[in-house]
């Protein structure tokens, strides 16, 4: 058995001193010394949480660098490609763009008071019929006079030939 302590402040006298107790003194002090160091570095790696459980050596989320946002993929050609994307217009007529909004906010808020559309047909009749009467007031013209008087010409003919269902 050692007298002098193996560890990390073991000075030269002490190792000669451990080299004069003869061969087996030398191999203890080694076989103790590894012991030490392979209980260290156990220790060291229970905490770093890199354990034989996990030997990809995953950490923590508290313990990972913040991500980079610039890897983030971006859609769209890449540098050297033709691209897939449309350009982005140069300029924008908001003043059209205004009118097309103003010219079906009259069918929408219909629809909404009317409680919407309960079914497909529904709908695609509501369309056309909106369709007809923006079309007719945008000309100028009167969209129930013109559509009733359409009706009533229609009508008419459809009798003539003896269709009366329209």
């Amino acid at each position: 058995m050692l007298e002098i302590d193996v560890g990390p402040n073991l000075s030269s006298q002490q190792a000669e001193a451990i080299c004069d107790q003869g061969k087996a003194a030398v191999v203890f002090a080694l076989l103790a010394m590894a012991r030490r160091l392979a209980e260290q570095q156990a220790a060291e790696a229970a905490s770093s949480h890199q354990t034989p459980a996990t030997p990809s050596g995953m950490k923590p989320p508290d313990a990972k660098p913040p991500a980079s946002r610039c890897g983030k993929k971006k859609p769209g050609r890449k540098a050297g490609h033709p691209g897939s994307r449309r350009a982005v217009p140069e300029h924008i007529d908001w003043q059209a763009e205004h009118r097309a909004e103003r010219t079906i906010r009259p069918a929408v808020t219909l629809r909404k008071n009317s409680d919407g559309n309960r079914s497909g047909r529904g709908a695609g009749c509501q369309a056309v019929l909106m369709s007809i009467f923006r079309t007719l007031k945008q000309r100028g013209h009167d969209p129930i006079g013109t559509a009733s008087s359409a009706y009533r010409t229609n009508w008419a003919r459809a009798r003539r030939y003896g269709r009366t269902s329209l």
